[in-house]
Parts: structure tokens; sequence; C-alpha cells
């Protein structure tokens, strides 16, 4: 597999090719070698700290996401539940703090839901709703521990 060439692969190419001593007339200013260097320089430093603030914002958010799994995994029982019985139970419990809660939607509480069980914190098993539709369920523990629990 072919390694993907960067901008910073491309700044450092042109940065070699020009020679400080060099310079380019573009319309009525003449660009030196200088110049060149000097705005690749800064743009690749422009590109680490870009880089360093996104991994810094990925991490604030992946604290949150665990905020929000948490509450999620504290609303979850033994009982298969849905994805709108859990939003109710994260709405209607005290723990939850109200930030927490005006930010919650269902494809948020799906993901963290996906998250607990690839963790084996929970199971998901679909059940038929009282209208006839077919949603997935979920509860604490994993399936294998439930169907024990049928067979006592």
């Amino acid at each position: 597999m072919e390694k993907k060439v960067t901008k910073r692969d491309i700044l450092t190419a042109i940065a070699a090719l020009i020679s400080e001593e060099s310079s380019v007339q573009v319309g009525e200013i003449t660009v030196t070698g200088t110049d060149i260097a000097d705005y690749v320089s800064k743009t690749i430093e422009q590109l680490e700290n870009k880089a360093t603030k996104a991994k810094e914002r990925a991490a604030e958010k992946r604290v949150e996401g665990d905020e929000l799994r948490d509450a999620i995994a504290g609303v979850l029982t033994s009982e298969l539940q849905t994805i709108d019985e859990i939003n109710s139970a994260i709405n209607a419990s005290s723990e939850v703090e109200d930030t927490l809660k005006a930010e919650v939607t269902k494809s948020k509480i799906t993901a963290r839901l996906t998250q607990l069980v690839k963790m084996g914190f929970a199971y998901k098993e679909q059940v038929k709703t009282s209208d006839g539709r077919k949603v997935m369920a979920y509860a604490i523990g994993s399936k294998s521990a439930a169907e024990d629990d049928i067979w006592e």
C-alpha cells in the first residue's frame, strides 16, 4: 500500500526545491526564496497546531462520551429496555445532570449502547413493541447469563 502524500510533505518538497537566492515575479510583486521558506515553515507550524488541537478536542469528546455512557449504564437493568425507554429513564433520573440530559439523542444513546455491548457490560436482543415494530432492546450482563436465568 502506497503512503498518502500529505500537505506537510508537499510543503517540505516546495521548500527543498526553492533556494533562498531564487525569486519569482508574481504580477508587480517579487517573491523571494526566503519568503517561500518562511511561508512553508509557518504553514507547517499551523498544521501541527491544528492537529494538536484536534487531539485535545477528541480527548474532551471521549470524556464527555464516558459521562453519557456511565449515565446509560446506570439506568440499564437486567430487564430488556428499548432505546426510547432508556432515553426516558435518563431524563427521569435525578443522578444525571441537566446539561447532559439536554444533549442526549437517540443516536448518541445507540452509540454508547454499542460501546457497552462491545465491552461485554450489556447485551442486546430484538423485541416486538406493542405496535408490532421490531426494535433492539438492551440489558445489563451477557446474553448467556440471561438465558441461564430462564432455565433455572
